[in-house]
């Protein structure tokens, strides 16, 4: 080809005069949302995906804001051929976050800069809502209403300025919570259809979506269509979005994005400027002034924009305040993020085919690149061999629309031969203060250190099921026998543990039979076997002692001594002999059952007979409850240290704290033993403020407190009242900040505040003894001696009647038997004393016989 040199090209241009001007244009990227191939990015999905991620989108921020007011969620979708309706019960979208989300060139969240658990974080739920309809069918009408306001909005575009043409009216709405009405043509088809498309990925249907939402939202209820799925946990909690973050969940980066965030507010519409103060208070831990003032150090009276330098972060300032954060409050444990837990998967796999005895779950925690995580996984054998395989996987509460979000998980899956064909069910959630997407749409993540757990918690719950696929046909698929075999695997039961691990409980408790032991007790040494072998997540104390324990001794018969609390009493006539309805109680009455009239001489007793503290005791053992008398009195421990015991059955009422209180005023003590609980609080600030018209005591804590339980088992308690109950502990009873936070956790919420409490009766009978005995000496309780008067009484009084039992042994020698008729007719002379007074017993009926004839 014949080059063309730059002279040519003057000649030619100087020729014809025309020399091309070029302009330089400028094109808004506000329509690039308007585009397929934007929202393809933006959601993650082909648009036969567009209206399933749009609606779960909705449901996530319905979800989200209404957990923010603690709130229990109802959510009401409708679909029809040419509209999607979302509605629920919360507090309401924000009307300027409607008006921001008309605004193409920023995206608005409330959750992007922070680390904490949430459903999303793109601020970008709005903006495709209003778009994708557009798109994808040209016309885009949306209506939402909020506050009193229902907005409608239309979308319609300048192709020639590249924008978006947004209009916007506002007519009154009388609801409450957040109404969304997507103007979508074809919506019934799109949602409900499961028919293969030109993608050849189908998209789950809306029905399945919110069986997703169930799974993993048992405190929610959804409507769909006038299908209710109603919630199944009322009371389960979850880290919701307006807790406080934990510093230890930054790094240098995210905690930079974060300030960033503020100073750019600060600068738009000059909010109140930040003190560096304020910001560390947001953090979780660090509410406390003291721990404040040793965090931001130099920077105490400072503002958050002094680490800006050069129009960007100062991150090597910003590290050291992020190190004293971390230093002065403690990472939240996994657990906090909130789990599901197992009686929620089994139920929802019974609910969707599963065969209830091949279900299995697992759970692990952890960290993954200096975040918490926690690992659920269930697995169920369907009861029709000829349906397909359900899979669900769900990320901080949401289903996961799409099926390779998790590689790792795939891996597993496919490693465990679980099949598209085969008959099983398998779903699992990850909850996490964040993910890090590979995509703006939130599909596809990958793991770190998690990928161990996703991997080994698969194979774990299906490696029956991996066992049997082995041996399935050359098309792999396994026979109606094999179905029927993982159908029939059952899970050892409680009782089955319980009977085998009954006796090592009981000899643990009674210290191999030397003490007494509650039922309680033998409970608590039996639990952590129980629970650790069946897989469950709690026993229940009452079937454990009223069923268990006692279905054991009547089938096995030990020689076990057993005290269970009194329920109730029978006092005899005359004697007034008061016996509790308890087993070794009446047992012991039992035994002392006899017919003999014994016509010796009553025994001169050398104990004296006193009645009140004065000259018996100077010390008081108050417990909280029953049922450990047996094991005291048994030990000695009453005797030894001259020690009355007092009990009673939950709060003290106005007698017990009047007795307490007159035993204060003669200087008798009284050492409180309680549960570390909430009632067990209770009680010792009544006995020492008193209760209604009684007076308070100055009694002595013996415990339980934060120290007594450092070895003991805990369990986990569920305060069903509305306010924080850790308050209640801290403001007057006086409780440490770390026995309020082992006692209520600080993640709860109206009405769902929960935490852990350790019994008495987590102690065995040994220990218990030992540990009383321990405190006895710290406060110098010792035997009861009384003054020199009171001893040369006494003395006086053992001379005396030994003088009188020496007179009575000579007196018995010398009287012959008395040969005296005894009358015939006495039944007739009893009936005529008790007509004359019928309160009188026959003995005593008797004596007055026998007085009248001398």
């Amino acid at each position: 080809m014949k080059k063309l040199d730059i002279k040519s090209a003057q000649e030619i241009n100087s020729g014809s005069k025309k020399i091309l001007k070029r302009e330089v244009f400028e094109t808004s990227r506000e329509l690039e949302y308007f585009t397929e191939k934007e929202l393809r990015a933006q959601i993650g999905h082909d648009p036969s995906f567009w209206p399933i991620a749009i609606l779960r989108e909705l449901i996530d921020n319905s979800l989200d804001a209404c957990e923010k007011t603690s709130i229990e969620p109802s959510i009401e979708i409708e679909i029809k051929d040419d509209f999607i309706t979302v509605s629920d019960n919360g507090p309401g979208i924000p009307i300027e976050i409607i008006n921001k989300s008309l605004n193409y060139l920023s995206r608005v969240s409330d959750k992007a800069y922070y680390i904490s658990p949430t459903r999303g974080q793109m601020g970008n739920a709005l903006k495709v809502i209003y778009a994708a309809p557009f798109v994808t069918s040209g016309n885009g009408y949306v209506e939402i209403g909020s506050h009193g306001e229902l907005h409608h909005i239309s979308i319609t575009v300048d192709r020639i300025a590249g924008k978006p043409k947004i209009n916007q009216s506002i007519t009154p709405f009388v609801k409450n919570g957040t109404f969304v009405k997507i103007h979508y043509p074809k919506s019934t088809s799109l949602l409900f259809n499961q028919n293969s498309n030109s993608y050849n990925i189908i998209p789950p249907t809306a029905q399945e979506l919110i069986e997703g939402y169930t799974a993993f939202n048992p405190h929610a209820t959804f409507i769909l269509n006038g299908t209710k799925y109603n919630a199944t946990g009322n009371n389960w909690t979850k880290w919701t979005t307006n807790m406080q973050t934990s510093p230890h969940w930054y790094n240098v980066e995210t905690l930079s994005d974060l300030v960033a965030g503020y100073l750019v507010k600060e600068r738009g519409n000059g909010q109140h400027r930040k003190t560096v103060r304020e910001f560390v208070s947001e953090f979780r831990g660090i509410t406390g002034t003291a721990k404040q003032k040793k965090v931001t150090g130099n920077y105490s009276r400072s503002y958050i924009n002094e680490f800006e330098k050069d129009g960007d972060i100062d991150r090597e300032s910003l590290k050291v305040l992020l190190d004293n954060m971390q230093k002065e409050c403690i990472a939240p444990k996994p657990n906090l993020l909130g789990i599901i837990g197992k009686e929620h998967f089994t139920s929802w796999l019974i609910g969707k085919g599963g065969a209830e005895h091949s279900i299995r779950y697992c759970k692990k925690t952890g960290i993954d690149c200096g975040l918490p995580y926690v690992l659920e996984i269930g697995f169920a054998v369907k009861g029709d061999n000829t349906a397909r395989r359900t899979m669900i996987t769900g990320l901080n509460w949401s289903p996961v629309i799409g099926n390779e979000s998790v590689p790792t998980l795939q891996k597993a899956v496919q490693e465990a031969r679980l099949d598209p064909h085969d008959a099983v069910i398998f779903m699992v959630h990850i909850a996490r203060p964040r993910f890090e997407f590979m995509d703006r749409g939130k599909t596809k993540i990958e793991f770190m250190s998690l990928s161990d757990d996703i991997s080994s918690a698969v194979k774990s719950i299906t490696k029956s099921w991996k066992a049997e696929k082995r041996k399935a046909d050359k098309n792999d698929r396994m026979s109606s026998s094999q179905y029927a075999k993982l159908r029939g695997y059952r899970t050892i039961s409680i009782r089955d543990v319980a009977f085998d691990v009954m006796e090592a409980a009981y000899n643990m408790a009674s210290s191999n039979g030397e003490y007494y032991a509650n039922a309680r007790q033998i409970m608590y040494a039996a639990r952590p076997e129980i629970l650790s072998r069946t897989g469950n997540a709690k026993l229940d104390d009452v079937y454990f002692t009223q069923t268990l324990l006692k279905d054991y001794i009547e089938e096995r018969e030990p020689d076990w001594k057993i005290v269970w609390d009194a329920r109730g009493h029978i006092i005899e006539p005359h004697t007034n002999e008061k016996i509790g309805l308890g087993g070794i109680e009446i047992e012991r009455y039992i035994r002392k059952w006899h017919t003999q009239i014994n016509i010796e001489p009553p025994a001169i007793q050398s104990l004296i007979k006193t009645n009140g503290p004065g000259n018996r005791f100077k010390n008081v053992l108050f417990i909280e409850k029953e049922g450990f008398t047996e094991i005291l009195t048994h030990a000695g421990l009453l005797e030894r240290y001259d020690l009355a015991l007092m009990s009673t059955k939950g709060i003290p009422v106005k007698a017990a704290c009047d007795l307490i209180h007159q035993m204060d005023i003669i200087d008798v003590r009284v050492f409180v033993l309680h549960d570390f609980d909430l009632d067990g609080f209770k009680i010792l600030r009544s006995l020492t403020e008193g209760v209604r018209l009684s007076l308070g005591s100055d009694v002595i804590d013996l415990g339980l407190r934060m120290a007594d339980i450092r070895n003991l088992t805990a369990e986990p308690v569920q305060y069903k009242q509305r306010i924080d109950p850790g308050l209640y502990l801290e403001f007057d009873c006086n409780a440490t900040q770390e026995e309020v936070d082992f006692l209520v956790d600080p993640k709860g919420g109206y009405y769902s505040h929960h935490g852990q409490r350790v019994e008495i009766n987590a102690m065995t009978s040994e220990q218990l003894i030992t540990w009383l005995e321990g405190k006895f000496k710290e406060y110098g309780v010792e035997k009861y001696i009384p003054d020199q008067n009171s001893l040369s009484l006494g003395f006086r009084r053992a001379k005396y009647l030994g003088l009188v039992e020496k007179k009575i042994k000579e007196m018995q020698e010398t009287i012959a038997e008395d040969d005296e008729e005894i009358p015939e007719d006495l039944s007739e002379l009893i009936k005529e004393k008790f007509e004359e007074d019928p309160s009188l017993s026959w003995d005593e009926a008797l004596w007055n016989i026998v007085k009248d004839q001398h």
